[in-house]
């Protein structure tokens, strides 16, 4: 079934309506006590928002021939019929097939032109649509080993004013030792021979070489004989490369000196009793790496507020009490017995006799302390102390590093030196291989190339050519590369395309499948990979696709003595092509941060392309045969025998002029979209199958009557094909007859035809478009959630901050490291490091750098150093558990602390490095917050 605009919107519509009503959780609350042995309850619904799903599609388009005529020349219809069908239907991701030669140009005219307008030269708005990723493949092919210019004369291709072979022949240069009468000669001088009267073609021979016919494999200028500067060059002694230091990590000033030496100003540094250099270089700091916050100390002196230690953070301290000395109170004569009165004094209850009370003192209510505010801190609750911490702006180096401290330089794998082509020697070179002595691969591409324009089947076997192009919708604002490798998806969906999309016709040990492979029968066309993350119902999901337009016919030498070459059997072909699409199971995927695996081996591969293999369930033909035993691997296509390819131009309107029906213009089922059954992925498909891209151009047309007048008139000038005449089967010669002139066949009339608009619409795209039409698959995708989103957005906005953030994160990531326990810690401000395995490798004695306190563990990095104790570069952590108070650890991390001395005891089978990726490669930070 073809799919038209209105079934592929009103489907998506209708999912999205299901999935995206929001889902409702009943509760029951019980409100109250116990009533009559029954309790009170009540059910509140609850809604539980989620964010919403939403449609990710992916369309396959073979565009044939799209080159030349169909980019530049006339209306560019190509580029807007893809703007038109990619707008409306808001398409995520376009493959392009068979765009050939001219992809740049045609890519740019895609993105540029303006699908409001169809058909305009005039762009006025941008697509939301880039190229991702593109190739062009080769067909593997030899080269002649050796032919003369009389051989390339009598068997070249048709001349035209675009070929001059004279010209082109200089292509085979760098590939082939040219003689003329057994002598070697240059291209200039080959050419002024033809130009000459007595040139004879016979005598220009072309011999293929592994050798660069140029420098015989010297690699010089001089051919080995020793008289060049690349030969002679005493500078970097014919080794071709010089040690320099490494502009990443090393500082181009005083190259990790960190001190410049200047002559003295006075004597130039040579007189000894000089007073201001004694004799020696005058020594400054260097400007560019010097530190002067800490003046090349690496640390300084801060001031900072600690808890006062008199009155512990309280503000206030005690005293003794100033009015009764700490004596809580005064003796005083008993108000009732020691004055005048009759009372016995043994009877006395309230001083027992003694005549005398103890009152309390009003200052400190009997204490004997009062509560003043603490003299030391004056009631602040602390007091300043100066400490000495690592200097912030060099991180404690005492020189600023072009490298944050645990990273390891990339370019120069941390030795600060690298090696790079000597640059006095460099002119010298060979211009023809580049110094390489041999040809290039570029060079063997391009003569491959010029031999396919200019030889015969005959000489050279017939050469192909395919070129793919991915196209992504991209959101207005593009997310910074610091956060993931890729490109994301519009609209908030979580789909994720990792860069490095590229032909590829290698399994992961990178053994050649046949795809370029010159002995192989299934040598052509090069297969395209992707890796794409999506997000399916919560689980991220890897979903690589490789695309592939099989190949459409074997072409091989005629065997010596044949007369005609003998075409390959349809049975043999369709064969070839069903193996060709067996063997894209075992190519080569890569995920960033991951080990390269077959296509096969992941769990929601997607094969599409142009597989050449018309398929028809429940008829026996070799090509339903062909790709039925790939289904049967467990696998389904997505377009279930649907026609995908366009009948002939003259045979289409043949039949449209007896009869109306879209039907009869298709003619087989090549393109295809296979996937495994009862993945992740088809569980998650919506719909699949062609578009009806001739209900697209019928729509068009009836909206611009212009349009259609063009239409007529084109296809009147368009000539009929000849009728095709029986022989006869008889013996006998027929009678000659004087033959007569032929009728003029009568040109094409769109509008008598059965159904006009339908002709029209085929016509056009079938002329001035593609002999295939679009396939499609729409797969339902997560979007993403708040929390998701607002951490998106916080990366868009602040994404210099949050990239130096994620960088540091990937630094640390880096660093191997072991997991453990930490025990008889001693914390220091600095120290010494030391690493001494103890008790048979069950203790480690460490002390070193602290570089992450966390409440429950401590992470101390160490330098690695070498047998003779010179450090290495390597950073080692350790990980440990541990026991401390973490308000002992915060007042030690606030104090300045930065050193650990302890005894590590590693965790079984803990020597892996513990910071290591798994292996799987994730999208970016905000798809998991």
């Amino acid at each position: 079934m073809h799919l038209t605009e209105a079934t592929i919107l009103s489907t998506r519509a209708n999912t999205l309506a299901l999935h995206n009503a929001g889902p409702t959780v009943s509760t029951t609350v019980v409100h109250g006590a116990l009533v009559s042995g029954q309790s009170v309850t009540t059910t509140v619904p609850i809604v539980t928002p989620k964010p919403p799903k939403a449609i990710f599609s992916i369309v396959s388009w073979n565009i044939q021939d799209y080159k030349g005529s169909k980019i530049d020349k006339g209306r560019p219809f190509v580029h807007a019929f893809i703007k038109r069908l990619v707008e409306a239907l808001k398409i995520d991701l376009l493959l392009l097939i068979e765009t050939d030669i001219d992809l740049d140009k045609a890519v740019a005219r895609i993105e540029l032109q303006d699908h409001g307008n169809f058909g305009s030269e005039h762009p006025t708005s941008p697509c939301d649509f880039h190229l991702v990723g593109s190739g062009r493949a080769f067909k593997k092919m030899e080269l002649p080993q050796s032919f003369t210019l009389d051989d390339l004369q009598q068997s070249k291709m048709k001349i035209t004013e675009d070929l001059d072979w004279t010209e082109e022949i200089e292509a085979f240069f760098p590939t082939y030792a040219v003689t003329y009468d057994k002598k070697r000669v240059s291209y200039p001088k080959l050419k002024q021979l033809i130009d000459g009267t007595d040139f004879r073609p016979e005598a220009a021979e072309f011999v293929r070489t592994t050798a660069c016919p140029t420098c015989a494999g010297a690699g010089c200028e001089c051919g080995g004989r020793k008289t060049c500067l690349y030969c002679t060059c005493t500078f970097c002694k014919g080794t071709r490369q010089r040690t320099v230091f490494c502009r990443d990590c090393t500082c181009r000033t005083c190259h990790e000196e960190r001190i410049l030496r200047w002559p003295c100003s006075r004597c130039g540094s040579e007189d000894g009793n000089c007073m201001e250099c004694g004799g020696r270089p005058v020594e400054q700091w260097c400007p560019t790496c010097h530190c002067v916050t800490c003046v090349g100390e690496g640390e300084r002196q801060v001031t900072q507020q600690q808890q006062c230690p008199t009155c512990n953070g309280a503000r206030s301290e005690r005293v003794t009490c100033p009015l009764c000395q700490g004596r809580r109170g005064a003796v005083q004569p008993c108000p009732e017995c020691a004055g005048p009165s009759s009372m016995d004094v043994d009877q006395c209850e309230r001083c027992g006799g003694t005549r005398q009370i103890t009152v309390a003192c009003a200052g400190c209510a009997g204490q004997g302390q009062a509560v003043r505010m603490c003299q030391q801190c004056a009631g602040g609750g602390t007091v300043p102390v100066t400490v000495t911490v690592d200097c912030s702006d060099c991180d404690g180096l005492g020189y600023k590093a072009r490298l944050s401290r645990g990273t390891t330089c990339e370019r120069c794998s941390g030795t600060g030196r690298r090696q790079v082509v000597c640059g006095k020697c460099r002119p010298a070179r060979c211009p023809t291989c580049d110094g390489a002595g041999e040809p290039s691969a570029n060079a063997w591409n391009y003569a491959v190339e010029t031999a396919s324009l200019l030889l015969q089947t005959k000489v050279f076997a017939a050469y192909d050519v395919e070129t793919y192009a991915a196209m992504w919708r991209t959101p207005p604002t593009r997310l910074a590369s610091k956060f993931g490798v890729g490109h994301e998806a519009c609209d908030r969906k979580l789909a994720w395309l990792c860069t490095g999309a590229s032909l590829c016709s290698t399994d992961p040990a990178g053994k050649q499948l046949g795809f370029q492979d010159v002995q192989d029968d299934i040598n052509g066309r090069s297969p395209f990979v992707m890796s794409l993350w999506l997000s399916l119902g919560g689980k991220h999901v890897q979903l690589p696709i490789a695309a592939l337009h099989a190949l459409w016919e074997v072409t091989k030498p005629k065997p010596q003595g044949q007369k005609k070459k003998k075409a390959t059997p349809s049975s043999e072909l369709a064969r070839l092509r069903g193996l060709s699409v067996e063997r894209m199971l075992d190519l080569a995927v890569e995920y960033p941060g991951a080990a390269a695996a077959t296509l096969g081996s992941f769990d929601n591969p997607l094969l599409v392309g142009d597989l050449n293999l018309d398929y028809s369930p429940g008829k026996r033909t070799g090509e339903t045969r062909a790709l039925q035993k790939f289904l049967d691997l467990g696998y389904a296509t997505s377009t279930r025998g649907t026609k995908t390819s366009l009948a002939t131009l003259e045979a289409g309107l043949a039949k449209l002029e007896k009869a109306a029906g879209t039907a009869q213009l298709y003619s087989a089922a090549y393109d295809h979209f296979l996937m495994k059954v009862g993945s992740d992925l088809e569980q998650h498909v919506v719909q699949s199958g062609v578009i009806d891209i001739l209900d697209l151009a019928k729509r068009i047309i009836l909206a611009d009557p212009q349009l259609a007048g063009d239409i007529d008139a084109d296809a009147s000038k368009h000539p009929r094909p000849a009728p095709r005449t029986r022989k006869s089967k008889s013996t006998k010669s027929p009678p000659k007859k004087k033959k007569k002139a032929p009728a003029p066949l009568p040109p094409y009339d769109l509008a008598q035809t059965k159904d006009p608009d339908l002709a029209r619409a085929f016509y056009l795209y079938r002329k001035y478009v593609s002999d295939h039409v679009p396939v499609l698959v729409d797969i339902l995708v997560d979007t993403q959630s708040a929390e998701q989103a607002a951490l998106h957005d916080r990366m868009i906005l602040h994404g210099s901050q949050l990239g130096q953030i994620i960088d540091k994160k990937r630094e640390q990531a880096r660093v191997p490291g072991v997991a453990g326990h930490w025990t008889e810690l001693k914390f220091e401000f600095t120290g010494d490091q030391v690493m001494q395995v103890a008790e048979g490798g069950r203790e480690v004695l460490v002390s070193g750098m602290i570089t992450r306190w966390a409440m429950r563990s401590l992470t101390v990095r160490l330098i690695e150093t070498d047998k003779t104790g010179q450090p290495t570069g390597a950073h080692l952590d350790f990980h440990g558990t541990h026991t401390i108070d973490p308000e002992i650890l915060r007042d030690f991390k606030q104090v300045g602390i930065t050193w650990l001395t302890g005894t590590f005891t590693p965790t079984p089978n803990s020597e892996q490095e513990v910071n290591k990726s798994s292996g799987t490669a994730e999208p970016p930070l905000f798809w998991r917050p």
